[in-house]
């Protein structure tokens, strides 16, 4: 009647299951009462009640077999990694604790934050998302590698900055270079002042000494007119 070969199959393996299932089960003892006991003979045997089998409520082979457990497979978590923030390239035979200005982020509020391992300067962005996983640098640091500020700072430690710009903006090795300027200019003022100071008292000296050698002539020609010895 136009009923599939395989949904037969199934019904019948259902059937088996069931008659095995009940044939395994305890026989039960129906007692029957007759309405006269002259009718009950003497060689009836108690028959195991008939359980009617609901063949359709049974489960299907197939879907027994997708109720067993999975095992549970551990799932690989993504490798993480420090961000390695921004590389501060520093001029060639300085140190970046003397080529960076770091009293300028005390004045500007610039958004990142500097660190120096073994020897290297390195900028990360305030919010830098610390361990990241599949790249080397956070998008926050990206971003702060085209700051301009950033930027600027880096050109004026490799190019210099002029003198006379604000203290904030130097570095400390461009700081000391500004006192050594001012020391040595102060030494040459008081050199100046001093030389000027001792030739005056030289010029002084020499005009006393003259003056006193003016003196002690006159004294002498006075002396002589006195005592007569030069005629008038």
């Amino acid at each position: 009647h136009g009923i599939q070969g395989a949904l037969i199959e199934g019904k019948v393996e259902r059937l088996i299951s069931a008659i095995d299932e009940v044939m395994a089960l305890k026989p039960l003892h129906v007692t029957v009462q007759p309405s006269d006991p002259a009718d009950i003979p003497c060689n009836v045997t108690e028959q195991p009640a008939q359980i009617p089998i609901d063949v359709d409520a049974l489960p299907d082979v197939e879907t027994a077999t997708l109720r067993v457990k999975k095992k549970a497979v551990p799932m690989e978590l993504p490798k993480m990694s420090a961000c390695s923030g921004v590389l501060v390239e520093t001029p060639v035979g300085m140190s970046p604790y003397s080529a960076y200005p770091f009293e300028l982020h005390k004045d500007m509020g610039d958004p990142w934050d500097c660190v120096i391992v073994n020897g290297q300067l390195t900028a990360h962005a305030r919010g830098c998302e610390k361990h990241i996983s599949g790249q080397k640098i956070c998008k926050q640091c990206e971003l702060l590698s085209r700051n301009t500020s950033l930027l600027r700072i880096v050109d004026r430690m490799r190019e210099g900055i002029h003198r006379n710009a604000p203290f904030a903006y130097h570095s400390t090795a461009g700081l000391i270079n500004i006192v050594r300027e001012k020391s040595s200019q102060i030494n040459s003022l008081r050199l100046r002042k001093l030389t000027g100071t001792s030739l005056r008292k030289l010029n002084d000296t020499r005009k006393i000494v003259a003056k006193a050698g003016a003196l002690d002539a006159h004294k002498d020609w006075i002396m002589a007119i006195g005592s007569g010895k030069v005629e008038r």
